[in-house]
């Protein structure tokens, strides 16, 4: 997949801002599947902004999580696109 400088640099942004407290065995996230794992299992006491909300939305079918996150992940997703289209 091919990404834009924009995109990258958005993704990059949201690497630097992620939960320290997720962190306890890394100084930073190894990379972007595994933030993302990491961010579905605590979801969503962490993970419920807007951007992460997106990312977690369009890995959905990759993150090893349970149905219920699953579905709330969805519903956080439902939301935040009812809200940024008003």
């Amino acid at each position: 997949m091919i990404r834009t400088k924009s995109k990258m640099k958005v993704l990059e942004n949201w690497v630097k801002s992620f939960p320290k407290a997720l962190l306890w065995d890394y100084k930073y996230p190894p990379g972007k599947e595994w933030a993302l794992q990491r961010l579905a299992e605590f979801f969503p006491v962490y993970g419920h902004d807007h951007k992460s909300v997106e990312l977690l939305y369009s890995d959905l079918d990759r993150l090893n999580i349970p149905d219920e996150t699953r579905e709330a992940i969805k519903l956080y997703y439902r939301i935040w696109q009812e809200e940024t289209n008003e």
